[in-house]
């Protein structure tokens, strides 16, 4: 699979979840501050079935915010 598909998998797992938190700010909070990162990538390059998905944030706000909701 090239880096191009393996993106727009991500965009959509990340907007599927996005789509789920009932919190508008929350969401929005998550939209500009959500990283994707960990083996998903590596499984995804590799056409291997992804165990999870790991996310960081680029702020410690949202982290707490994410951690709260």
């Amino acid at each position: 699979m090239n880096k191009r598909v393996v993106g727009n998998i991500l965009k959509s797992k990340i907007q599927t979840w996005i789509k789920s938190i009932t919190d508008p700010d929350l969401a929005k909070s998550v939209k500009n501050d959500v990283i994707v990162t960990g083996g998903c990538i590596a499984s995804l390059l590799l056409n291997e079935e992804v165990n999870d998905y790991d996310v960081y944030f680029k702020t410690k706000a949202t982290a707490k915010k994410v951690a709260q909701y």
